[in-house]
C-alpha cells in the first residue's frame, strides 16, 4: 500500500503544474463577417464590419518549461458596424451591432526573447443585429446562434506583470434568423478579426 501511495505521489508530481497564472485583459480591434442566409433578401450576401471592444480572462498552468495551457472566457461588443445591405437614403437610419461571448482554450509558448506566442480556440454565442429606423417606424433584423474563433498572437511584456498583446485569426458562426417578430431560416458567416490589447497576469 505504501508503494502504491508513493507511486501515486510521484504521478501527481508529474502532472502538477510547475506554475500557474491567471490573466485578464481588455482589447480593441476590427472584424469582418460575410453572411450567407438561406432566406433570399434577408442579409443575403451581406458583410458586417467594424471596430469592436472586449475583455478576456484565462487560467493557465505550465506543463513544460516552454509551454502553458489552459482556458477562460471572452466577451466582445461591436457598437457601430457597417452593413453592406444598407439602403442609401437620408430617411433611413441604421444601427448595426455585434455581440459575442464564450469560452476558449489557449496554449502559450515561452522561452523566446521579448515575446510569448500563443494560439487559442473559442466557442460561444454570436449575434448580429441591424435596426433600420424609418420615419414613424423601425424594423429589426437579427441573426443569433453559435460561433467559433481561432486566433494566434503574441504577448509582449512591458513591466512587472503588465503585458501588451496583438492577435488575429478567423471567425465564423451558424445563426437562426429573425426579422421583426417573424423567425425562420438559418444563416452562416465566415470572416476575420484582429485585436490589440493590454493585460495583467497574476
Amino acid at each position: 500500500m505504501k508503494k502504491f501511495f508513493a507511486a501515486l505521489f510521484c504521478v501527481s508530481l508529474a502532472v502538477t503544474p510547475v506554475a500557474a497564472a491567471f490573466d485578464i485583459g481588455a482589447f480593441g480591434g476590427y472584424s469582418s463577417a460575410d453572411v450567407k442566409v438561406d432566406n433570399p433578401g434577408v442579409f443575403a450576401g451581406s458583410t458586417f464590419r467594424g471596430a469592436h471592444f472586449g475583455a478576456s480572462g484565462h487560467y493557465l498552468y505550465s506543463v513544460a518549461p516552454w509551454l502553458s495551457v489552459g482556458g477562460g472566457l471572452y466577451v466582445s461588443f461591436a457598437p457601430n458596424m457597417a452593413y453592406s445591405g444598407e439602403i442609401s437614403s437620408p430617411n433611413i437610419l441604421y444601427t448595426n451591432t455585434g455581440f459575442s461571448i464564450g469560452i476558449e482554450a489557449q496554449a502559450k509558448f515561452s522561452g523566446l526573447p521579448f515575446v510569448s506566442p500563443y494560439v487559442k480556440a473559442g466557442f460561444g454565442s454570436e449575434a448580429l443585429r441591424s435596426l433600420a429606423t424609418y420615419p414613424g417606424f423601425s424594423i429589426e433584423s437579427k441573426i443569433a446562434g453559435s460561433g467559433y474563433r481561432f486566433l494566434g498572437g503574441v504577448d509582449i511584456p512591458v513591466f512587472a506583470q503588465i503585458f501588451l498583446y496583438i492577435e488575429g485569426g478567423i471567425i465564423g458562426a451558424w445563426y437562426d434568423v429573425t426579422v421583426g417578430s417573424t423567425s425562420g431560416g438559418s444563416a452562416r458567416s465566415t470572416g476575420y478579426a484582429a485585436n490589440l490589447g493590454a493585460g495583467i497576469a497574476f
